[in-house]
């Protein structure tokens, strides 16, 4: 009994000696929108109100992998990547529009199968370890002047203009990625090749910073410079308001985390910024 466990564990050593392989790879593509999640509303039309669905996994995509066969045909393979994603609408009315997009890096650990030669599959889990979501505001309201000062004479109005950009930052996530992809033999040392990737993964929210903001009001032609404090006061009083209507309400209750330097959205019901894509490849794989 002891022989033959000796023999197989000598029979495997031998065979990942035999096949063992080091490789080094860098790629990159292209992702498409993967598992979209409602990222917010689109009430541009207020009587056709529609929910604005997607994803900040699309965008570019960059990757530099290290892996190792133990045999010929199983191996591992660790990765890091990096998302330069594209601007997604998250929320849109007469006088808001929201855009974000994904800035991260990633990190993930697969199980490569090797088919044939050329053909192979690769699976395992992936996290993000840097990076932010980018939620860049615009909001331009013509609003009643007496919801600001109840002196003001009937009819009269207030023009509020806002500019802000906001970073999301997550918890650590944990997610799925997979990928088949081809090779092409260049040398006994070189391959390039192409895949396609599936991600999916969603990253819960944690806090958001405030990085830039600008803004101004406007009353019979004369504008004025407002800062952030400035501009708080005056959703406040939106918001405290028993005249103002309850969208705009809404609005300035929403417009409020997004104006802090800094904002903790734990505890408060935030839904998970989803990253997963469906995406190709294209890169060269170096072997030892």
């Amino acid at each position: 009994m002891r022989k033959t466990l000796l023999c197989a564990i000598a029979f495997a050593l031998g065979a990942t000696a035999a096949y063992s392989q080091a490789y080094v790879s860098v790629s990159g593509g292209y992702g498409f929108q993967a598992h979209t999640k409602v990222l917010g509303r689109d009430a541009s039309n207020p009587t056709n109100i529609s929910e604005l669905k997607g994803s900040y996994g699309e965008g570019y995509q960059a990757q530099l992998r290290g892996g190792y066969f133990f045999h010929k045909r199983w191996g591992g393979e660790l990765a890091l990547g990096y998302l330069h994603g594209e601007d997604m609408p998250t929320n849109k009315n007469k006088m808001l529009d929201m855009k974000g997009h994904g800035r991260a890096f990633g990190a993930s650990l697969s199980v490569v199968f090797n088919v044939t030669d050329n053909l192979y599959l690769r699976a395992g889990g992936v996290t993000k370890i840097g990076g932010k979501t980018e939620v860049d505001t615009q909001l331009n309201a013509t609003l009643p002047l007496q919801l600001f000062n109840p002196l003001a004479p009937a009819g009269s109005t207030v023009n509020m203009k806002a500019d802000l950009q906001n970073n999301f930052h997550g918890k650590i996530p944990f997610g799925f990625i997979g990928g088949i992809g081809y090779r092409f033999k260049v040398t006994d040392n070189i391959n390039f090749f192409v895949e396609g990737e599936y991600l999916n993964i969603n990253v819960p929210r944690k806090e958001s910073k405030l990085k830039s903001f600008e803004a101004s009001r406007s009353i019979g032609g004369a504008s004025q410079a407002l800062s952030v404090e400035e501009f708080k006061a005056y959703m406040a009083k939106v918001q405290n308001s028993g005249t103002a209507p309850a969208a705009l309400k809404q609005l300035a209750g929403q417009l409020s985390p997004l104006l802090e330097d800094s904002y903790n959205w734990e505890g408060k019901g935030a839904p998970d910024a989803p990253y997963s894509s469906i995406g190709f490849h294209f890169g060269v794989t170096y072997k030892f």
